[in-house]
């Protein structure tokens, strides 16, 4: 009985063990006793989820930080075409002056012997009047020698409108040099005949009052070197091109002028002294040579001007169509003129 019983002890002992589903069910209440803790720290979390929402707002709120700065870098950026469309504006001036200055150097450095040979036939009237000229007796007539050798650049000038005309024949294109004094003698000998009657306007309007003889000046200096025949075809070209690039001819035919008056001074610097009394011989003869030299000095000088403004004619062709030059360029004003110095 007793080992029965110790039997049905060890058992009822291992029966318990034995089965695991008994055990879980034991255990199964502490678990469920603890679960309601962990629901109650959750709720913990949704409470701080509410500060995490509370703090996200926060990078919103900064975030139009960035936007804010933003405007200024577009409201800086318009400055950039603004400083791009100034440089389209002088592009056209600047850039082209230098080539330009360059084409006429080369014109004359190759063509300087018929251009000279056409200016001295251009100016031939100056080389006559000083050849003319004696020797003064006394101070007097020196004085007068003196005037007349300034009176030149009188005579110069009209001269120097008939020269452009022969430049232009060697500005167009690169003829040998027979051919370049024959193509600008040909030239030359046309413009004769417009480049008196602009002479004759420009001449009437100095008389009149000095402005309007500038102004035409200024406007009729490229009548020799228009394709134009007949009169007053050339005129009319003249004027239409120069009212087209009107700061490029007017600084040419102002350096034209400038240098002729700069020529003259030069040799009554370097020839005239003042006179002794009673004047020496040689004084005397110092007013001849100045105008000799001063004839001379012409003759040499005066294609240099005379191919500037053959080439900005034969090189600036105004232009109606907008050009561009670059992938950048635009035009300014509806067109670009390659030439406004």
């Amino acid at each position: 009985m007793n080992d029965a019983s110790q039997s049905d002890g060890e058992g009822e002992a291992a029966a318990p063990s034995t089965p695991g589903a008994p055990s879980t069910p034991a255990s199964a209440p502490s678990g469920l006793a603890t679960s309601p803790t962990a629901p109650a720290s959750s709720p913990t979390a949704p409470a701080s989820s509410p500060a995490a929402l509370a703090s996200s707002p926060a990078a919103p709120a900064t975030s139009p930080a960035v936007p804010a700065s933003s405007p200024t870098a577009p409201a800086s950026s318009p400055a950039a075409p603004a400083s791009s469309s100034t440089a389209l504006a002088t592009s056209p001036l600047a850039p082209s002056a230098t080539p330009l200055l360059a084409a006429a150097l080369k014109t004359w450095l190759r063509y300087v012997v018929p251009l000279t040979l056409l200016s001295a036939i251009a100016l031939s009237p100056v080389i006559v009047v000083a050849l003319r000229v004696r020797v003064p007796v006394d101070q007097a007539g020196s004085n007068a020698t003196l005037r007349l050798g300034w009176g030149l650049l009188s005579l110069a000038w009209l001269g120097q409108l008939v020269l452009i005309g022969g430049a232009a024949a060697m500005t167009r294109a690169r003829p040998s040099q027979w051919q370049a004094l024959g193509g600008g003698l040909v030239r030359l000998v046309r413009a004769i005949v417009p480049c008196l009657v602009a002479g004759v306007a420009i001449l009437v309007g100095g008389l009149a009052l000095v402005a309007p003889g500038v102004v035409l000046l200024a406007l009729l200096v490229l009548t020799g070197a228009s394709d134009q025949r007949g009169v007053p075809a050339p005129l009319v070209d003249s004027i239409a091109f120069a009212r087209n690039h009107p700061r490029a001819v007017v600084l040419a035919a102002a350096a034209m002028l400038g240098l002729d008056a700069a020529i003259a001074s030069a040799a009554h610097l370097a020839f005239v002294t003042p006179l002794s009394r009673p004047p020496m011989p040689a004084q005397l003869q110092a007013a001849r040579h100045f105008v000799h030299a001063l004839a001379v000095a012409l003759v040499i000088a005066s294609p240099l001007p005379a191919t500037v403004l053959a080439t900005i004619r034969t090189r600036s062709e105004p232009s109606d169509e907008p050009e561009t030059h670059g992938p950048e360029a635009m035009p300014v004003d509806g067109k670009i003129r390659p030439l406004s110095i």
